[in-house]
């Protein structure tokens, strides 16, 4: 895929997820994906809380690999 750049301010998070994480069998993913910005939004604003939350909310049950990566972008201490 081609790749994009986002601006992004200082204490922003990242949450790179696979499929398995929001794919549900006979769901839309639209419909999955809403559910989970949703969940990223409104859960714990710590990482491994976040992750936790995540995971116990979309991680149960599931029947494909999941994989789940969570960075907190802190500002920039020493500019070029």
């Amino acid at each position: 895929p081609p790749a994009h750049v986002r601006p992004t301010a200082p204490g922003s998070r990242l949450l790179l997820i696979t499929d398995g994480l929001v794919e549900v069998r006979n769901q839309d993913l639209d419909h999955s994906l809403a559910a989970f910005l949703d969940a990223a939004a409104t859960g714990p604003q710590q990482l491994e809380p976040l992750c936790d939350h995540l995971l116990h909310t979309f991680g149960q049950d599931k029947e494909d690999d999941i994989a789940l990566l969570a960075l907190h972008l802190h500002e920039d201490r020493h500019p070029a």
